[in-house]
């Protein structure tokens, strides 16, 4: 079964997606108007072009890559896809999260889109573990525009919501 990314009220949901590479990702637009979906991101910008509402399209993620995604009309519309290279992954809720994942050493990555990735080490044994402490520098996060799929920059009127 895919993972979704929906268009709905101008806004992805959710904004932040985690799939394991080889995912496809379904993209509906349940909003009554156009939307254009398309990252520039390495290493597989793609661009699903314009379609309108009740429409959906698919896109298969084979690399593990951060993906933002856009909306070319849309300058609000923002989201953020993570494909990664493990079917062992979770979304924290609060700074928590809970994985649960066979007795054995891994590597855990925690990311968030205002912040470097931290990795830290764990061993899980056969009576669970818990994960080290990480914390994620967002201090040096300065929010910047994007620009359009052709590198311009959004109309004026393209930031007013109607």
């Amino acid at each position: 079964m895919p993972a979704t990314l929906t268009q709905k009220d101008k806004a992805f949901r959710p904004r932040v997606l985690v799939v394991p590479m080889g995912s496809t990702v379904e993209f509906p637009n349940l909003d009554a108007i156009f939307h254009n979906v398309f990252s520039l991101s390495a290493p597989a910008p793609f661009d699903l072009g314009l379609y309108r509402g009740g429409a959906s399209k698919r896109r298969v993620f084979s690399e593990p890559a951060t993906y933002r995604v856009f909306c070319n009309i849309h300058p609000q519309m923002t989201a953020l896809l993570a494909v990664v290279p493990s079917p062992y992954f979770a979304l924290a809720e609060r700074g928590a999260f809970r994985l649960d994942v066979p007795a054995g050493a891994y590597r855990v990555t925690v990311f968030s889109e205002r912040a470097a990735p931290v990795t830290a080490d764990v061993r899980v044994g056969a009576g669970g573990t818990t994960a080290p402490d990480v914390t994620l520098d967002e201090s040096r996060f300065v929010p910047t525009d994007h620009t359009n799929k052709y590198g311009q920059p959004y109309p004026k009127d393209a930031y007013i919501i109607k």
